[in-house]
């Protein structure tokens, strides 16, 4: 399984897709599936951890949330010619 780094997985605060995220790895766990779940290193959960960042960027070391800019937006485009 593989988790988005903005919050640890399960989340302490926000986080819906990290919530998802560890109900079906946790679910499939129970079930006797093998899982790794690739997250950040402060996460917990019953199946492997392969932490890939220390920390969410979301929180700070205390576990406070920390307001992201989202006010601007990059744009891609792919043409195919």
């Amino acid at each position: 399984m593989i988790a988005p780094i903005a919050w640890r997985t399960p989340p302490r605060h926000y986080g819906p897709w990290e919530l998802v995220t560890s109900l079906l790895t946790e679910a499939l766990v129970r079930r006797g599936v093998d899982v790794t779940l690739f997250a950040t290193r402060d996460s917990e959960t019953t199946a492997q951890l392969a932490g890939v960042v220390p920390a969410p960027y979301g929180e700070d070391e205390t576990g406070a949330l920390i307001m992201i800019n989202r006010t601007s937006t990059v744009i891609s485009v792919v043409s195919w010619g």
